[in-house]
């Protein structure tokens, strides 16, 4: 059994050659994400409302191919990334990060605009 804090302790933030991040916790637990992914949860105010708490981020506007230029740990409770699109205002703390769920298997589709991401119904149309 973990504890909260394993839960939420970083062990291993790795770029995957195929685009995916992988992200590994004291508690044993590993999470592969796209990239893509971990870019729309971004939760800076460039991307969520601050007083709505609505994501601002169409995942159309965010490149397929977008990758973290570089991670940097904040203290012992966030990570900073600095992404291939420029962006880099965010923190991602690591509470946050744990709970970012899995990519919809039709994440391909939101970020060509196929799709439209539906914030809020916490939806997807």
């Amino acid at each position: 059994m973990s504890t909260s804090s394993e839960a939420t302790t970083l062990t291993a933030f790795t770029v995957q050659e195929d685009g995916q991040i992988r992200i590994d916790w004291a508690d044993n637990a590993s999470f592969s994400y796209p990239a893509s992914w971990i870019r729309f949860h971004c939760a800076c105010a460039h991307c969520v409302d601050e007083w709505a708490g609505t994501r601002l981020v169409d995942p159309a506007t965010i490149p397929a191919d977008i990758r973290p230029k570089e991670a940097t740990p904040v203290g012992n409770y966030a990570v900073q990334i600095t992404w291939s699109d420029g962006h880099d205002t965010g923190y991602y703390g690591y509470d946050s990060l744990r709970a970012i769920p899995p990519a919809p298997e039709d994440w391909d589709a939101y970020l060509a605009g196929e799709k439209k991401w539906l914030e809020d119904e916490g939806a997807v149309a």
